[in-house]
């Protein structure tokens, strides 16, 4: 089973951006401290569509939220050097709960 949750807060905040088709979408990181005496680590997301909205439109830089979604690896070719491949993981988001005031709180549950 591909599935992660992360909890921790947003690295910066929500850029909505638009698909040549239309599609919204988010790319965004967020930290997660594992409480021990080590760095937190800045886990790359995705949202797409309504999600992506409802995150640009209560969230911003420093919220507290949960993010549950699956990992995604891909790679391509980076454009500045010749013959080199660039991989990455990032995990694409299918629910997300924003933590912090009651009146502040969210849920998106997207089916795939």
């Amino acid at each position: 089973m591909n599935q992660v949750i992360l909890v921790g807060h947003l690295a910066q905040d929500i850029e909505v951006k638009k698909t040549a088709s239309g599609k919204s979408y988010a790319r965004f990181s967020v930290a997660v401290d594992d409480g021990a005496d080590r760095p937190a680590q800045f886990i790359r997301c995705v949202a797409w569509e309504k999600t992506a909205d409802n995150m640009a439109a209560y969230c911003k830089k420093g919220s507290s939220i949960v993010v549950s979604g699956r990992l995604v690896n891909s790679s391509y070719d980076d454009p500045k050097l010749k013959d080199v491949k660039r991989f990455s993981t990032d995990v694409v988001v299918n629910f997300v709960q924003f933590v912090g005031k009651k009146s502040d709180q969210v849920e998106e549950n997207i089916p795939e």
